[in-house]
């Protein structure tokens, strides 16, 4: 099985296909409420003026976006027939999260590059320490998943350029809830994924989101994209600043390891493969850190 990320770009553009790419409209999935059941991809707007702290549900009901993912999802269960199920082959899921990104580049293009983006480091991390395909396959899909419940979160949240205050923090604290619970959770088929997506903000010393775990109560391969996802968000470039170094992203990475809030023998493990990867060279199988996720290597 060849990984999700030598499918993505093929995947995801198969998915704005059906969905209408960025000019037209989607053919698979209707939006809520549209007259005579037609598609309308049109503007993606946050119903309604914030305030307070919604919760997950009433975040979900009140955009567009959030709702069309449910359509996506209700769609893709739909083609199950007594004698198959696309959902339980990895290429089905596959092009479920293509239509998934597809509604996600739409609300929020730079959060679909950044999931693409954390699926691939994700996975190189995942190779590096031994990990059998099968938990690679879950490892990604849980990657380039883990910010599907963003689509949930107002855009005004999502652009802004300064630091968010209180209440936006808490709104975008649902993300992880949202995707988990109220998003991919109703899918059986994705049940593998749900801790990735629900525990990637969570830290190791404790005092993360939205369960507060410590060690390890949190799932390894969360650990995983925790690293892909903070290193991903350092060195990536936005509108409104520059991507940093990978070298100074490091150091910050091992300051948060320090601190407890990374997984120190990965984020070392992370590093290493990385600067390999840069150079050209693939660590040696004598080399790689099996007993960092030691349950779930070989």
């Amino acid at each position: 099985m060849k990984p999700l990320s030598e499918f993505g770009r093929s995947i995801i553009g198969r998915g704005l296909e059906r969905l209408g790419g960025l000019r037209g409209t989607s053919r698979a999935v209707p939006r809520v409420g549209a007259k005579g059941g037609k598609p309308s991809l049109g503007r993606d707007t946050w119903k309604g003026a914030v305030s307070g702290v919604p919760g997950p549900a009433a975040l979900v009901g009140r955009s567009p976006a959030a709702q069309r993912i449910l359509a996506v999802l209700a769609e893709h269960q739909a083609r199950r027939t007594p004698f198959h199920n696309p959902l339980a082959s990895p290429g089905g899921r596959m092009a479920l999260a293509g239509d998934l990104l597809a509604v996600l580049e739409r609300h929020h293009a730079y959060t679909a590059g950044h999931v693409r983006r954390v699926g691939q480091y994700s996975r190189m991390l995942g190779e590096a320490i031994g990990l059998g395909e099968a938990h690679l396959e879950r490892l990604e899909l849980g990657a380039v998943l883990h910010d599907i419940g963003k689509t949930a979160i107002p855009r005004s949240i999502l652009r802004k350029e300064g630091a968010l205050t209180q209440v936006e923090f808490e709104i975008m604290k649902h993300h992880t809830t949202i995707g988990a619970d109220h998003m991919l959770g109703r899918v059986k088929e994705l049940a593998s994924i749900l801790a990735i997506v629900r525990q990637h903000h969570e830290r190791p010393v404790g005092g993360g989101y939205p369960l507060n775990l410590r060690g390890a109560e949190i799932d390894p391969l969360a650990k995983i994209v925790s690293i892909a996802d903070a290193f991903d968000a350092m060195t990536s470039t936005r509108s409104y600043r520059q991507g940093m170094a990978p070298i100074e992203a490091y150091s910050r990475l091992r300051k948060a390891a320090g601190a407890g809030q990374l997984d120190a023998k990965l984020v070392e493990t992370f590093i290493r493969t990385f600067e390999f990867r840069r150079s050209g060279r693939v660590i040696p199988v004598a080399d790689r850190f099996r007993e960092t996720v030691g349950q779930l290597a070989g």
